[in-house]
């Protein structure tokens, strides 16, 4: 048998702890996570309780969803039901949950029997279950004992990894029958109370963040005794660590039975004496061994609970005396320490009140309720530490760099000398203006001075230092630990360290002397610790993080590299910009920028010259999702040449200059076209002429177009092609604008002190001149690049190669000048386009009018030849055979209904190629040509003209012999009833009136239906188009004619 070492560590009394590293039993087994709800239905229920276990059930199912983890529910009463989300879905499952009732008996028997089934025929070997219940059996709690333990017998047979937790309603539930269920499973489970009014979502979330737990499980064997494994992940390493409590008395021959998986394994225990001593641990390890202990003591259930509890009175007694001992021990550390113990402390404190409490009742059993809150107070120790676990694995570098913090810190307590540091005037003043320490105290007990300063953050608190913006700066010194214990630490519920104000977004913080009397009236939500000598910044530099997590997420715990690089410099930035700020302030926080880069030099020398080289060669690397701020991206360059670094790059500060100026311009970017017009003063009037007058040539005769098909608008197609503009000189003078805009840019490097972050870099600057943009074209470059490039207007500018470097005057000079000629240009074809339709439209007008008067079939074919059906001026054509009395209406209509004369197409229609458009008017549109030019011919003759319209045509020359036909859609002002007769007849069963709402959405659908239906754009409605083969001997006839 393999051995398995054990550190040995004292708890209290004679008890100990082993705890030891589990080894890989079975890597290849399958730990998928299965769920099981059962949710208690039944009359006892019914009320609030049912209320809470639905809102429950419906919170841990969508949280599994999110985690795409097969559930299954049941739910009961005296019968149950069975739900899967593999079958049923999630959104179901939800659905029928809040559905629920509460209404029949209650038993729990057949929902365990049918659980263990559905455990082993699915083959499940990691199962989180959660009972939802009151936990009142029709059966009792006698005859469901026997039951439960054979359930774990089973699980622990078929090797399933199973926790039961159990949630309890209403102040009769059964405590006892919900303690035993919740000790049903192989791995340790948990018993929640929820009375009327509680938290649910606090319970949901306490059992949810214990479903993630490693499924390995397993016993330990000790003499005569069994102790259970409390498995959980060794925050350190990373890996499975078992754990249990025992009496050294047992510390004989020890094995331990491990399993994972389908994989069992033994081992012998071996203990080794742990000489160790860690604070925080100590208090976890006692506070976590009496609520175990207390739990397994009310097991057993109510009867004779109080006699078993007074058992174990010299127990406690020795954990109070011993709780209190480490608690006063801790108080030599520092106050971001206590606050991490102190609430696990007075959970303790609450135990034994609790413990005490019940134990000097009188009788032999606790009530019902009572056993409910000692175990869930007992309970809320475990939670409590379940959800610091899961806190710091979600923060595990930061922890982690806090505790080394911390040992540092507590390492050089009362060991560094300060009487050399007495002479140094600049420092020998300084004292905290809370507790009134000078700096020599602070720094003899591990504390150390900050700045004080004022942040906005962003709604979702992330780590992103850019995410806050820093909006102003005090004058105050508080120091660290003066800090943290004011009211000025606010912090978030959920956190392991708590302030004692809570965080409330969006509200600024109130002035800094409600805190304390002794600071100004400047509100304080952030601190950066100073450097103020190497004494006093080894505390600092062990600080600096925690304070920089606070300043980004209220969180002592939110730090994230990024921040130590970037928000040092904001605060510099900003204390420069600050009026009436002492100078020391500003040199004390320049000095922590400047030390922060010397501690960190060969990481950011490094990633600040690939940076600046990437900068000056590419000016995409330039945008703000390279560089988001680039105020602070100056702070950073300038401090580095000051430590003596980068100085070759001096030249990179122009184009941060230009960078920075651009940004704050082109939020309000204008249109380019527009921009360009103003900036460059640009007139096309003359342009806009001699286009004119290119494209408004005389048209030739119609007769002539269709007699000689090749000359059908080529002549005028090439009189359209216009020439293009090109500028080529310079600009000699900048507009009124552009001289104005100038202004506005220049005036913006003063102030937005610019020129300040520019002298603290040893460069003077007091125009944009200065730095090398002298000529007009590339002053113009730069304000077309500020006041007309968005962002991603400019990332696509950069990626085609249409940006200009305005320190090069010759690129300007290029870029100007394809800028005047495109600008010129896009206005011409713009304008182009529109005297096109103008024309298109008179055009179409005179050839409508020419086709309407004339007595030539051959020049009306010409005014109609090359229309398209879908043209706006088809209509025109239409609209001529309105009127009354037109020459050759008849043939004219021809030509429209069939699409061409003589075989030669006449109506153009791209989508189908060579065959021809035929035209169906609507019933209204034909009935006006037929009325105005009846006498243009016979009946025969107006069916052959309108083919499809040959019924109605008939009809209606019927009527006008005197003949009686009967209309076939009678309008309701029809009164001869001889027209109803027939229609009556067949008249279809009315569909009944949709009243309401209804109607108005089934008549807002009709209407949606309605412009759904296709119809081609220009053409009438009702009007149909059909398309016939065209003659084959006509077949590219007039392919080099272009379509009107």
């Amino acid at each position: 048998m393999e051995v398995l070492q054990a550190e040995l560590i004292h708890i209290v009394s004679e008890f100990v702890s082993l705890r030891f590293q589990i080894p890989a039993i079975d890597e290849s087994s399958d730990q998928e996570l299965h769920a099981i709800f059962a949710i208690d239905k039944s009359g006892s229920m019914n009320g609030y309780p049912i209320e809470d276990a639905r809102g429950a059930a419906s919170s841990l199912v969508s949280k599994f969803r999110k985690m795409d983890i097969p559930v299954t529910i049941y739910t009961f009463s005296h019968v149950f039901e069975e739900m899967s989300s593999i079958t049923s879905g999630y959104d179901e499952m939800i659905r029928k949950i809040e559905q629920l009732k509460g209404s029949g008996g209650t038993e729990f028997k057949n929902v365990i029997l049918a659980m263990k089934e559905h455990i082993l025929k699915e083959n499940m070997k990691n199962v989180f279950c959660v009972w939802l219940s009151d936990g009142d059996d029709d059966d009792g709690l006698a005859f469901l004992t026997p039951l439960m333990e054979e359930f774990k017998a089973q699980m622990e047979e078929a090797k399933v990894s199973i926790a039961v937790h159990c949630i309890g309603f209403d102040e009769y539930h059964n405590a006892d029958l919900l303690t035993r269920l919740s000790n049903s499973g192989t791995r340790p489970g948990t018993f929640q109370y929820v009375p009327d009014g509680g938290r649910i979502p606090v319970a949901v979330n306490n059992v949810y963040n214990l479903a993630f737990e490693l499924s390995i499980w397993g016993k330990v064997y000790a003499e005569d005794q069994l102790y259970q494994i409390l498995v959980q992940e060794n925050l350190s390493t990373g890996k499975p660590e078992g754990m249990i409590y025992m009496s050294e008395n047992h510390l004989g021959e020890c094995s331990a039975e491990l399993h994972q998986g389908s994989r069992v394994k033994n081992f012998q225990i071996e203990t080794i004496r742990s000489d160790e001593f860690n604070l925080k641990e100590a208090i976890d390890l006692l506070l976590s061994f009496l609520s175990t202990k207390v739990l397994k003591t009310l097991e057993t259930g109510t009867a004779g609970s109080r006699l078993r509890l007074r058992e174990m009175e010299n127990l406690i007694d020795e954990a109070e005396r011993r709780l209190n001992d480490l608690y006063t021990q801790s108080q030599f550390f520092s106050p971001l320490w206590m606050m991490q113990i102190t609430p696990f402390y007075n959970a303790g404190v609450e135990l034994i009140g609790k413990f005490r409490e019940l134990t000097e009742g009188d009788g032999n059993d606790l009530e019902n309720l009572d056993v409910a809150n000692l175990s869930a107070v007992a309970n809320a120790i475990q939670l409590k530490k379940n959800l610091e676990v899961k806190i710091i694995k979600e923060n595990k570098d930061a922890y982690f760099e806090f505790q080394l913090a911390e040992a540092n810190i507590n390492k050089a307590k009362g060991t560094v000398s300060t009487e050399h540091l007495r002479d140094k005037k600049r420092i020998s003043n300084l004292e905290c203006k809370i507790s009134g320490s000078n700096i020599f105290d602070l720094i003899s007990k591990g504390d150390c001075l900050c700045a004080t300063f004022c942040v906005q953050r962003p709604q979702n608190l992330s780590r992103d230092p850019y995410g806050i913006a820093v909006t102003g700066v005090s004058a105050d010194l508080i120091s660290f630990d003066s800090f943290i214990e004011s009211d000025l630490f606010t912090t978030k519920a959920g956190q392991i360290i708590q302030g004692r104000t809570g965080y409330r977004h969006g509200e600024m913080p109130p002035p800094a002397s409600q805190a304390c009397e002794n600071l100004s009236d400047f509100p304080i939500n952030a601190l950066m610790p100073l450097y103020l000598c190497e004494e006093h910044w080894y505390i600092s530099k062990n600080r600096i993080k925690s304070a920089l997590g606070f300043t980004t997420q209220v969180d002592v715990f939110g730090y994230s590299p990024e921040q130590l690089a970037i928000i040092p410099y904001m605060l510099l930035i900003k204390t420069r910009e600050s009026d009436g700020l002492p100078r020391e302030i500003i040199g004390f926080i320049k000095e922590v920028c400047l030390q922060i880069y010397i501690d960190n030099r060969e990481t950011y020398f490094e990633a600040f010259s690939k940076l600046l080289l990437l900068y000056i060669s590419d000016p995409a690397s330039r945008l703000p999702e390279n560089i988001p701020n680039s105020k602070v991206f100056l702070c950073q360059i300038s401090i580095a040449m000051e430590a003596g670094d980068l100085a070759e790059y001096k030249d990179i500060f122009k184009l941060i200059v230009e960078e920075e100026i651009r940004r704050e311009f082109s939020r309000n970017a204008k249109n380019f076209s527009e921009l360009c017009k103003e900036l460059l003063e640009i007139s096309t009037e003359s342009q806009l002429k001699a286009l004119g007058e290119s494209l408004n040539k005389p048209n030739a005769s119609y007769a002539e177009i269709y007699s000689s098909f090749a000359r059908d608008f080529k002549e005028k197609g090439k009189a359209m092609e216009i020439e293009k503009f090109n500028f080529s000189d310079r600009i000699e003078v900048l507009s009124p604008f552009a001289d104005e805009s100038w202004g506005k840019v220049n005036a913006f490097l003063h102030t937005s002190n610019l020129k300040s972050e520019l002298s603290y870099a040893g460069i003077d600057v007091n125009s944009l001149e200065d730095l090398g943009i002298i000529t007009n074209e590339q002053k113009l470059a730069f304000l077309i690049e500020c006041f007309g490039h968005t962002d991603e207007i400019r990332k696509v500018s950069i990626e085609k190669g249409e940006i200009a470097n305005v320190f090069s005057p010759d690129e300007c000079l290029v870029f100007i000048q394809k800028t005047y000629s495109g600008t010129v240009n896009r206005e011409l074809a713009a304008n182009k386009s529109k005297i096109l339709y103008e024309l298109q439209i008179k055009e179409g007008k005179e050839r409508a009018e020419t086709f309407k008067n004339t007595v030539d079939l051959e020049e009306a074919a010409g005014c109609l030849y090359g229309i398209c059906q879908g043209h706006h001026t088809f209509n025109l054509f239409v609209d001529a055979l309105k009127h009354k009395n037109v020459p050759l209406a008849l043939e004219k209509a021809k030509m429209l209904t069939h699409g061409h004369y003589q075989g030669v197409k006449l109506v153009m229609d791209k989508n189908y190629g060579d065959g021809y458009a035929l035209w169906t008017p609507n019933k209204k549109t034909f009935h006006k040509i037929w009325k105005n030019n009846m006498e243009s011919g016979t009946m025969e003759q107006w069916k052959e003209a309108f083919p499809t319209k040959s019924e109605h045509i008939e009809k209606q020359y019927r009527r006008m012999a005197g003949e009686f036909v009967p209309y076939s859609k009678p309008k309701k002002n029809v009164v001869d009833p001889r027209h109803w007769e027939m229609k009556n007849k067949e008249q279809k069963v009315p569909r009944p009136k949709a009243v309401g709402n209804k109607r108005k959405n089934l008549v807002k659908k009709r209407k949606i239906d309605n412009r759904k239906k296709k119809r081609a754009p220009g053409r009438r409605a009702h009007e149909r188009v059909e398309y016939a083969p065209a003659q084959p001997q006509n077949k590219g006839l007039f392919d080099r004619c272009r379509p009107f």
